[in-house]
């Protein structure tokens, strides 16, 4: 007899599989819940599958545009030197991580003058330093004269260098300045 209760008992606690979907409202489409609203059941998918959701963004996620960092989506960009005017060498930056495009815009700015040139070359290196032992030159790219604003770009780099840099040579013209550009 004792046997008979117990299985009875159970029966009672595990009840009818059918009964586990009274925890959950299949719908077609996630519920949405107003402020200060009490939760009733909880939300299902058609097939009986309780829908979750992630409560805090992940490391990698940038909030802004809704994306990991590491994913594609928005081009971002970080200026390597800009307003460059001279025969120079511009300061040390980190680069982004991964393939990167570099970009020079070379504009004239003397009253709309075309003649102005300027050939950049970037750097790379494991040291935070522009020693030339320890620089590898990734990119040259020449802008010739020839109109206000005109620009080159050097082939998308790959190489995962710590610091990069960009020195200019051959400036010509009048009143030329440069803005390189990484975008990745």
């Amino acid at each position: 007899m004792m046997y008979v209760v117990f299985i009875i008992m159970l029966l009672a606690i595990w009840g009818n599989p059918n009964e586990a979907t009274a925890i959950c409202n299949p719908t077609a489409a996630s519920v949405t819940q107003n402020e200060n609203q009490m939760m009733g059941a909880e939300s299902c998918d058609l097939s009986g599958n309780l829908r979750t959701t992630l409560g805090t963004l992940l490391s990698c996620e940038d909030q802004t545009n809704n994306l990991c960092m590491t994913s594609g989506g928005a081009v971002r960009s970080k200026t390597m030197a800009s307003a460059v005017s001279t025969n120079t060498t511009s300061a040390v930056t980190q680069p982004p991580t991964g393939p990167k495009s570099i970009q020079g815009i070379l504009t004239c700015n003397a009253g709309g003058s075309t003649n102005c040139g300027i050939t950049f070359t970037v750097y790379g290196s494991a040291l935070n330093t522009q020693a030339t032992g320890t620089k590898v030159e990734l990119c040259a790219a020449t802008i010739p004269t020839g109109a206000a604003v005109t620009s080159s770009a050097c082939p998308v780099i790959t190489a995962p260098y710590l610091y990069m840099w960009i020195e200019t040579t051959g400036v010509a013209g009048t009143s030329p300045s440069l803005t390189v550009t990484a975008m990745y």
